[in-house]
């Protein structure tokens, strides 16, 4: 009896601590006005990704929905991101301002994927020898594809 006691005295505090937080939250996301110096401070603690998605949460706050520009980076992760898992992407979504998953099919679709040899990857390559002496000696691995029938439409062509 004495144990359960405790444990849910210990759960309350742990419940109220965590919307006490919350509530700091957001009163810091509410009050923190868009100065240099918290970016610098994000700056010096963040770095990549991370410190890309907070200047781009901080920069769209006061735009619109339909004004939001992304940066290469930021595409490039929504992308990578979407790719592995669209479910992950969908939660990470609800947390940060990213582009709805229609937009990045848009941009998937502009890039050139015929078949055959893709130059960007043979560019890829030649750019990573080029900064990293040690992998000049590669071997390329050609694997096999399956086909499917499909019909796919292409307003441009």
């Amino acid at each position: 009896r004495k144990k359960v006691k405790v444990l849910q005295q210990r759960l309350k505090r742990r419940e109220t601590k965590i919307k006490s937080l919350k509530s700091l939250v957001m009163r810091i996301k509410k009050n923190v006005p868009m100065s240099d110096d918290v970016t610098t401070q994000l700056e010096e603690n963040f770095g990549g990704i991370p410190l890309a998605l907070l200047l781009h949460e901080r920069k769209t706050k006061k735009i619109g929905k339909n004004a939001i520009r992304y940066s290469d980076s930021m595409k490039e992760f929504a992308k990578t991101l979407f790719f592995y898992s669209p479910r992950a992407y969908k939660y990470v979504r609800t947390h940060f301002r990213l582009p709805h998953h229609s937009t990045i099919r848009s941009w998937m679709s502009t890039m050139e994927c015929e078949p055959g040899f893709l130059d960007g990857v043979f560019k890829f390559l030649k750019l990573e020898i080029t900064q990293k002496t040690w992998l000049q000696d590669c071997s390329l691995v050609f694997d096999s594809m399956s086909i499917r029938k499909q019909l796919i439409w292409e307003p441009d062509k």
